[in-house]
């Protein structure tokens, strides 16, 4: 895995929803009750990215596999708890590849104990 982060205080999460981390470019929201203007996650199922903005800080992770990738989205969705979810809006067969529950707009994780329960 690697990390890099960096800081920039001049610009707020739209930025990174209209360009850095916009849907045509591979990108989708991870929804949690937490996002606002100074705060906001994206996650690229393809190049296996997940990018944190929080007030000014950016932090940009590149996991080096798939099973990487879903461990840190498992921690993502534990730690920002009930109602986190991926806005997959139209993207979903990459996040169904990888093993979520999604409909036409949002992903969960389910867990392996869950997932016999549900279609995946």
């Amino acid at each position: 895995m690697k990390v890099k982060r960096g800081f920039n205080s001049e610009i707020e999460r739209y930025e990174f929803d209209l360009k850095h981390c916009s849907m045509n470019k591979g990108w989708s929201q991870l929804d949690t009750r937490q996002d606002a203007s100074y705060f906001g996650n994206w996650v690229n199922p393809v190049t296996l990215q997940i990018v944190c903005f929080a007030e000014g800080d950016i932090t940009n992770t590149t996991c080096a596999d798939a099973d990487e990738f879903k461990g840190e989205l498992r921690k993502a969705f534990e730690f920002y708890g009930e109602g986190t979810k991926i806005d997959a809006y139209m993207n979903t067969e990459p996040f169904i590849a990888l093993g979520y529950k999604c409909d036409e707009y949002d992903c969960i994780y389910l867990s392996p104990e869950c997932r016999d329960k549900y279609e995946v």
